[in-house]
């Protein structure tokens, strides 16, 4: 039996993957893209894919074309020079392709890395804006009441329903693995410096006692630096707002997890 599974093996280590770059695109892209080819085209692509990619995008088709995928499959039969033409169309067909982009979630996300203050203001200046872009401030309510809804600084984490312990708790396990954009590895008690107590609450509960304790005290030592030298102070609150920064990118992650149930 060897020789035969010496082959088996050879077979496996020459297999194309021809439609390797459609599994790689977001799910609503592959079906774009595969609905714009005959039911003959989208069953050589699936007789190349693996049954769980093929699972999913059947089930973003309408059922219709998906059974005219299935029928088709039964009897499908290509050569390598037709998987190769049809792989090279489908990349070219792929370039032309609009992009989905979540505008409102990348509003959200950016609100997170501005301070409530800031983002605010800019969210307060549609009289400015008027006189100088009339144009793009007309209509402007309903726009402005989807982006209000959408948004979210660190500042506005205490007021915030939505933002339980649970949720906390799944924002924290991210951001403990991260890196902040300097390279360094985060620290809680900076993510922890004048948040509020109902935040600071939330965020110790992760940890047990003598974790609590400790990051008390590396606090209190902070906040002792920051009123004793201007320079320290300076160098901690920006390390506070690198913290808030990538923990909020973790929270608007979650959120959008949430809208996207609420849209679908």
């Amino acid at each position: 039996d060897l020789p035969d599974e010496e082959a088996d093996a050879g077979d496996d280590e020459e297999k194309i993957d021809y439609f390797g770059f459609i599994r790689k695109m977001p799910p609503k892209l592959r079906v774009d893209l595969l609905q714009e080819i005959k039911p003959h085209q989208q069953a050589i692509v699936f007789s190349q894919m693996d049954p769980s990619d093929m699972a999913n995008i059947l089930k973003g088709l309408p059922v219709e074309d998906s059974l005219g995928i299935v029928l088709t499959m039964k009897d499908i039969s290509v050569s390598p020079s037709e998987l190769q033409q049809l792989a090279d169309e489908l990349t070219e067909s792929a370039k032309n392709l609009p992009m989905p982009f979540d505008g409102l979630g990348r509003i959200g996300e950016l609100s997170g890395q501005i301070s409530a203050e800031e983002w605010n203001d800019i969210l307060g200046s549609t009289d400015e804006l008027k006189k100088k872009n009339p144009e793009l401030a007309k209509n402007t309510s309903e726009a402005m009441e989807l982006i209000r809804e959408r948004s979210l600084s660190f500042e506005d984490l205490e007021s915030t329903e939505i933002i339980d312990d649970a949720f906390v708790g799944r924002v924290m396990e991210r951001f403990e693995r991260s890196r902040l954009s300097t390279g360094a590895k985060v620290s809680v008690p900076y993510l922890l410096l004048d948040s509020h107590s109902s935040v600071t609450e939330k965020i110790m509960k992760e940890y047990t006692e003598e974790t609590r304790k400790y990051y008390q005290e590396q606090l209190q030592g902070y906040e002792k630096q920051r009123e004793e030298d201007e320079e320290a102070k300076l160098r901690i609150e920006q390390l506070r707002n690198l913290h808030r920064n990538v923990f909020m990118r973790h929270v608007h992650i979650e959120l959008g997890k949430i809208w996207e149930k609420k849209d679908s």
